[in-house]
């Protein structure tokens, strides 16, 4: 066995390790997202419970109180996950372009533009150095927001 061999046998294991790390957090990130939305979702269907007279009005304070908790606690963990996330694609990103783009002759341009039809433009496209992932710890937020103006409704309708 040539010494090349062994080398590109190191190369291509470290590139599908970097790879499964970022498919992992990105698989690990998503699940998080939805277990803490559930959450969420579950805490806004008690609070209209509540607010339909199912149930005493301290609740009506409670359950937003608990709602901003779990909200920053969610904000917290989607914060990091998307840091986990971006650092995983960006070494990844690394390799790629040092390595392996290099060996292969291919050198992408980021500046060039996609072929998608005029007509698919406006449901098909990507804001530049954005992507899906960014929801992680912005949905938090959003909740925040309406656990505010719940707790709002809460107080006023409590009197």
């Amino acid at each position: 066995m040539c010494g090349n061999e062994i080398k590109d046998d190191f190369v291509l294991e470290y590139y599908r390790n970097i790879r499964e790390r970022l498919t992992s957090q990105g698989n690990r990130l998503w699940i998080r997202f939805h277990y803490f939305l559930t959450v969420e979702v579950a805490l806004v269907g008690a609070f209209l419970a509540t607010k339909n007279g199912l149930s005493e009005h301290w609740q009506l304070l409670l359950i937003p109180f608990l709602g901003l908790c779990w909200s920053g606690f969610w904000f917290l963990i989607g914060a990091q996950d998307l840091w986990f996330y971006e650092d995983r694609y960006e070494s990844l990103r690394k390799f790629e372009n040092e390595k392996i783009l290099k060996e292969i002759g291919f050198m992408p341009s980021r500046l060039t533009k996609s072929d998608i039809p005029k007509f698919k433009r406006f449901i098909c496209f990507k804001i530049p150095e954005y992507g899906v992932t960014s929801l992680a710890p912005i949905f938090p937020i959003l909740f925040v927001l309406i656990w505010i103006l719940l707790g709002v409704v809460g107080w006023i309708t409590r009197s």
